[in-house]
């Protein structure tokens, strides 16, 4: 018979009894209990499968949380530069000078440029004498603006010595631009000129340079127009326009 200790021991938790109670009977369940490290291998393989991404049937899994953070490689010197505005001449901004002062005048103008030779603008200008109009030419070059006031009326060969006379003697009271005569076509012309080799001239000297023109015909048209039509005094002539206010 068993003693009382001997039950007590068979009760109590983690006794032989209990043991062999836990423990599957026959030899495999037996091989089973002495390899307990086999799970742990399955795991570890598991875990080798998530992290190749491939699972048992060849098929590629879903990439793991580790790779979902991948960095872009972008090569900088494939992409397309943004393009370089192209420089501004000299001429242009003077060019932009003149039509901001024929803009501010509100004249109506035509122009004509070429972008690697000329800007040329041209205005049909009226005027308040017995000469009641000329055409007002405006060249833009790289470092100057010159500015013509043609006469419509040429000079006959036979009144060009005395237009001739009218002119000299008034070009010899002007400071700035003249009075000039083709000999060969007999037109007459103001023409006044603005340098800008060492900058930019100010809005002022640009309308100045254009308005030139303008007013010394207006100013000599009456004279100009008396001697063209041959019944003119030069001298006399000049001294009535120098008194006109």
């Amino acid at each position: 018979m068993k003693s009382i200790m001997d039950k007590l021991k068979d009760i109590l938790p983690g006794s032989d009894k209990e043991k062999e109670e836990k423990t599957p009977a026959g030899p495999e369940a037996q091989e089973q209990a002495e390899s307990p490290a086999e799970p742990e291998k399955a795991d570890a393989a598991a875990a080798e499968e998530a992290r190749s991404g491939v699972q048992e049937d060849g098929n590629e899994s879903a990439a793991p949380a580790a790779e979902e953070h991948l960095t872009i490689r972008v090569d900088y010197g494939e992409e397309e530069k943004p393009g370089e505005p192209a420089p501004v001449s000299q001429r242009d901004l003077l060019a932009a000078r003149v039509l901001e002062c024929l803009r501010a005048r509100k004249f109506r103008y035509s122009v004509q440029r070429d972008d690697a030779k000329f800007f040329h603008v041209t205005m049909n200008m009226l005027l308040s004498g017995k000469l009641t109009s000329c055409m007002l030419h405006i060249f833009v070059n790289p470092g100057d603006i010159e500015v013509l006031a043609v006469c419509p009326v040429k000079a006959t060969e036979d009144v060009r010595p005395q237009v001739a006379e009218y002119i000299t003697r008034v070009n010899c009271t002007l400071k700035f631009g003249g009075f000039r005569m083709d000999y060969g076509s007999g037109e007459v012309r103001f023409s006044c000129a603005l340098s800008a080799m060492e900058g930019m001239p100010s809005l002022r000297d640009v309308d100045r340079t254009i308005a030139l023109p303008i007013l010394m015909m207006n100013r000599y048209g009456d004279g100009l127009v008396k001697n063209l039509m041959g019944y003119g005094d030069p001298a006399a002539d000049v001294e009535a326009a120098q008194r006109k206010k």
